[in-house]
């Protein structure tokens, strides 16, 4: 997760943790990570991790079988 105060890079995806709902945010590098937005970067997490985060719940794709 990005401490606050954290610009995003610009074109990196992003999850955002507080607003799991929104799905993917693909960002334009004007965002700042702050107390109500807990991002994390895709790069940053493992792809089933990150699946799962998303609400996917196909075993293939979670690892989770």
């Amino acid at each position: 997760m990005l401490p606050p105060g954290t610009r995003l890079l610009a074109n990196a995806t992003y999850l955002d943790l507080q607003h799991r709902e929104r799905g993917e945010l693909k960002a334009q590098g004007s965002e700042i990570a702050d107390d109500d937005h807990w991002y994390v970067e895709k790069k940053d997490v493992d792809h089933e991790l990150w699946n799962r985060l998303l609400g996917i719940r196909d075993v293939e794709r979670t690892g989770t079988g």
